[in-house]
């Protein structure tokens, strides 16, 4: 490429980039849309030429930049050699070691993906034994699929083997690659770089010719100078096509997150419902068991039973705490708290296992520099409080006067009642044991006073009764009662749903106009090939 030619085709980039920053106001790729323009800017303020040395484990790749920059201290081995990114200068460019790639190292992985993707030309090397099906495999999606314009291909070793064997390890690659053509474009090159080195070191001359490097070195200079201008340009067009392809692809699938918000709902709209049906049949119980306390009590206010009546009474209050204090509505409430927590743990585990089958896709075709275009966290159970709804079981469910009722429950007139019936005591008396109690019955004073006892022993307990509905509707608005927090979560749950309807409108939007982007920049990508 000619400094004309290179000045045309960034003039194009740059303008292909304007319709990518003509989005920096959209909420959903502001920031990271700021971190591409920084990352832009750094890359075409380098002034030196950034070479990649990556590919296959155990390749040679250290024993690589080792022989070209002559510095003794770079380790070389059979087992993992390199960790990190290591750069080195080299006749005006940088070199830079990278770890091995799908090598079972997700680490490594990441930081060799990332480089790759930022260096302006690959070498990408592999052995004798060619493209394995994973090596091939990742070759295609990665190099043929991305970066085919700014790699060379070196395949390493070629001494283990007979030389004769060269025919076939051409025809291989060439199959593989698709054609001569295509192949040439990669300057390919058969070398053995350990055997150049020890000729060089032990001054064996015949040994460096078959190693073939000063054939790589040849290569190797053609390459750079042919490509020079069209990797500073290349490597910018493949940071903007990570950018875009990692928000087009998280667009796109964004419905499976949008299902675990409705999950959700569904979860805890169903926790409400038995709520209210757990609340209601506590309700009609409680009731029933007052109505039958209460015809138990008058059913005992008469002449003949009024001291078991007075016993009775006196015990009332701790029976009508028993009542209140409904075991099966604990039992009811902690039972949906199970199948709440058991339910909402299955949407978390899918929204775990949505995101690993993110970050695999990420890691198979790109490292993404920028921030991941999707925060799941917000779609965890305990993210929306219902962590606490365990604790607060046991205090919705128990229902002990004092608390259920407050200080506004006064058992029936209960003192007013009890004088009575205590002021029956002495009247017994001083009428004396040989009347009869037949007369006593029949004293018409007496039989009013039993008649307004019984009427207000029935106005009590059915103001009791009617009230039970209320308290239990007042104890299910208490700001940190367990109904409360699902309602509250329940509110949220449907704002969040209502937004990212309007979101996935707007990101289909996105993804037509990224897509349109990113269709431009493979044109100019295919035209600097």
């Amino acid at each position: 490429m000619t400094e004309f030619e290179f000045l045309h085709k960034n003039a194009e980039f740059q303008k292909n980039c304007e319709k990518v920053f003509q989005l920096k106001d959209e909420p959903m790729l502001q920031d990271d849309l700021k971190r591409l323009q920084s990352t832009l800017k750094e890359k075409e303020e380098e002034t030196t030429l950034k070479i990649a040395v990556c590919g296959q484990y155990s390749s040679g790749k250290s024993t690589l930049v080792q022989v070209l920059t002559k510095d003794e201290n770079i380790a070389i081995g059979q087992d993992i050699t390199t960790d990190a990114i290591k750069i080195y200068p080299w006749n005006g460019v940088l070199i830079a070691d990278t770890p091995g790639i799908y090598a079972g190292r997700p680490e490594h992985d990441g930081l060799s993906l990332d480089f790759i993707r930022k260096a302006d030309l690959l070498i990408y090397m592999i052995t004798i034994q060619g493209f394995t099906r994973e090596i091939g495999a990742n070759f295609k999606s990665l190099i043929q699929g991305k970066y085919f314009s700014k790699t060379m291909l070196l395949m390493n070793k070629r001494n283990q083997e007979p030389a004769e064997n060269e025919a076939n390890w051409r025809r291989d690659t060439k199959d593989f690659i698709g054609s001569e053509e295509e192949l040439a474009k990669l300057h390919f090159t058969i070398v053995d770089i350990e055997d150049f080195a020890t000729g060089v070191r032990e001054n064996i001359p015949e040994l460096i010719a078959e190693s073939h490097f000063e054939e790589f070195l040849q290569n190797l200079n053609l390459f750079i100078k042919e490509k020079a201008l069209t990797g500073k340009i290349l490597s910018r067009i493949n940071i903007v096509e990570s950018f875009l392809d990692a928000y087009i692809t998280a667009f796109s699938k964004n419905q499976a997150a949008d299902e675990f918000s409705r999950r959700q709902l569904k979860i805890v709209s169903h926790a409400l419902s038995r709520y209210d049906r757990a609340a209601s049949e506590a309700s009609l119980r409680i009731r029933q068991q007052i109505k039958a306390l209460k015809h138990r009590l008058m059913g005992l206010l008469a002449d003949e039973t009024l001291n078991q009546f007075q016993l009775e009474l006196e015990n009332a209050e701790l029976k009508l705490e028993e009542i209140m204090n409904d075991a099966q509505f604990i039992n009811d409430l902690n039972q949906i708290v199970s199948e709440l927590e058991e339910a909402l743990a299955d949407v978390d585990q899918g929204v775990t296992d949505y995101e690993n089958q993110l970050k695999a896709a990420a890691a198979n075709f790109n490292e993404i520099s920028v921030n991941n275009p999707i925060d799941l966290t917000a779609f965890k159970s305990g993210a929306i409080g219902l962590s606490k709804l365990v604790s607060s079981v046991t205090k919705d469910g128990v229902l002990k006067i004092v608390h259920f009722f407050g200080g506004k429950f006064k058992p029936w007139g209960a003192t007013k009642l009890t004088n009575f019936v205590k002021g029956l005591g002495p009247w017994l008396s001083a009428l004396g044991s040989v009347i009869d109690i037949i007369m006593f019955a029949q004293d018409k004073k007496h039989q009013a006073e039993m008649d307004h006892a019984r009427r207000s022993l029935a106005e009590s307990f059915d103001e009791i009764e009617s009230g039970v509905p209320a308290q239990f509707e007042a104890m299910k608005q208490q700001e940190n009662s367990m109904y409360a927090q699902l309602t509250r979560i329940q509110s949220t749950l449907r704002e969040r749903i209502e937004k990212q309807l309007e979101e996935a409108a707007r990101k289909k939007e996105l993804v037509q106009i990224l897509t349109s982007i990113n269709a431009d920049f493979t044109t100019l990508k295919s035209e600097l090939s």
